[in-house]
């Protein structure tokens, strides 16, 4: 398992591809965004461009990667999502990426995980096992009715919150913010953190929050394990489990958004779905409860079987590819 984290880790190379991509989204993006400034030749921020706007920006990117073959032929554009998103591999390096624009509530939310990445070490493997279980799974797409990547590390996070002792705090204690009142708390209500919030909430992480799951022994497949089995409705914002009736047609997980009390992070996934994607997260309970009894995580070498098993991939491949479900609901 260890060795899947290993391979799940960005490496230089990865950083590198990404710096590459970057520069050459930036020059494109510069030179078509030009085109779309209000009246008065005034640049605004990309934030205040409309829905559309950003759609037709993205439209245009599209077609300038294709063309130039920077993209390979499989790349869309999500206009139908919340925040419209270009989704495409890069032809050079073979790198997913996701592209939006004015998205400013996700480089907040990064600046948030990345503190909480520093406060317990096992938080970003925990993380990356979960994902790279759910893409082996076919559940970790939102546009199939899956769950998206974001919705996945709350469910981390909740759980690591939830373990005894804790391992991460409730979200409310790094942005000092009384639970008494937490609906109507302005950052859960849906203010965006200021500068200096996400500043207090780093310092926070940094000095009363290290190290608080010292106490806390658990492996991380003991985790992950104790996290496959874990139910639905949470909130990070408190750390505790969230029952309300959500007004959306999709209604089957809860995972309320931290910043955004009303929204919920889950909903792309339909009502009537539920026991099919339960069932996937009890089938890997079992393969890890198995190799538990047998003892073969008790220590950090592999059980290869296991793990190939668990991730459906060939042991020949075993931290290369992966092999994923067609359906996520058969």
């Amino acid at each position: 398992m260890y060795q899947v984290i290993q391979e799940c880790t960005p490496c230089d190379a990865d950083f590198t591809a990404r710096h590459q991509i970057i520069a050459e989204l930036n020059s494109l993006v510069k030179s078509r965004y030009t085109q779309l400034s209000p009246e008065g030749g005034r640049e605004a921020p990309m934030a205040e461009l409309t829905h559309e706007q950003k759609i037709q920006l993205l439209k245009g990117l599209h077609d300038n990667l294709t063309t130039k073959r920077i993209a390979s032929e499989n790349s869309a554009v999500m206009y139908k999502s919340t925040v419209p998103l270009l989704r495409f591999v890069h032809a050079a390096t073979g790198m997913h990426c996701d592209f939006t624009i004015g998205n400013t509530n996700a480089v907040i939310n990064s600046t948030v995980l990345s503190h909480l990445a520093n406060i317990d070490s096992r938080f970003s493997p925990s993380v990356r096992l979960v994902k790279h279980w759910a893409r082996a799974e076919g559940i970790n797409d939102s546009s199939r009715g899956t769950f998206s990547s974001y919705a996945l590390t709350l469910m981390v996070v909740f759980h690591l919150q939830r373990q005894q002792p804790p391992i991460l705090p409730p979200l409310h204690q790094l942005f000092q913010q009384q639970l008494t009142n937490a609906e109507s708390a302005s950052l859960h209500a849906g203010q965006q953190p200021k500068n200096i919030d996400l500043e207090a909430c780093q310092q926070l992480a940094q000095n009363t929050g290290k190290n608080m799951g010292a106490a806390n022994n658990s492996s991380l497949a003991e985790l992950l394990l104790s996290f496959l089995v874990m139910g639905t409705c949470i909130g990070t914002w408190s750390g505790e489990w969230a029952y309300r009736s959500w007004e959306k047609k999709y209604d089957c997980f809860g995972i309320v958004d931290p910043f955004i009390s009303t929204d919920d992070c889950a909903r792309t996934i339909p009502r009537g779905r539920t026991g099919k994607l339960a069932r996937r997260f009890k089938e890997a309970a079992e393969h890890l409860t198995q190799a538990g009894q047998q003892g073969s995580y008790s220590s950090k070498s592999d059980d290869v079987p296991m793990v190939a098993s668990l991730f459906h991939v060939k042991h020949s491949s075993l931290f290369c590819k992966v092999k994923r479900r067609a359906d996520p609901y058969n």
